[in-house]
């Protein structure tokens, strides 16, 4: 949080745009790697061709598990557990690219700061 306070403090305002544009991109990717590319192979090789979103548990009645997702959303009400799934597969791999992005800047600064200091 210090870090966060820190770059605000010194960042201009182009900076925190940049960054957040870059974070929405980001995050843009990972959810396509997620929802096209992981959930799919995941759905073949667990031996079902269903679509990880299509996942739920009906609570209303009229509602039957072989509708889709968005069929049975209409009918009733239901718990969305594959979506939500998704999401939280979509949250680990950004939280993850975000740590390691930010970690590697700061070994870069540390690296920066103590060549400078070495100079003078």
């Amino acid at each position: 949080m210090r870090s966060l306070k820190e770059y605000l403090a010194r960042a201009g305002a182009l900076d925190i745009a940049l960054t957040i544009v870059l974070a929405l991109a980001i995050v843009k990717v990972v959810d396509s790697l997620v929802v096209d590319i992981i959930m799919p192979l995941i759905s073949h090789f667990a031996g079902n061709n269903r679509d990880m979103a299509d996942y739920f548990i009906p609570v209303g009645p009229g509602v039957h598990a072989d509708m889709s997702y968005a069929e049975a959303k209409q009918v009733g009400a239901v718990i969305g557990y594959g979506q939500f799934i998704i999401a939280l597969v979509c949250f680990i791999i950004a939280a993850t690219l975000f740590f390691l992005i930010s970690h590697g800047l700061r070994e870069w600064r540390r690296e920066d700061q103590a060549r400078e200091q070495a100079e003078k």
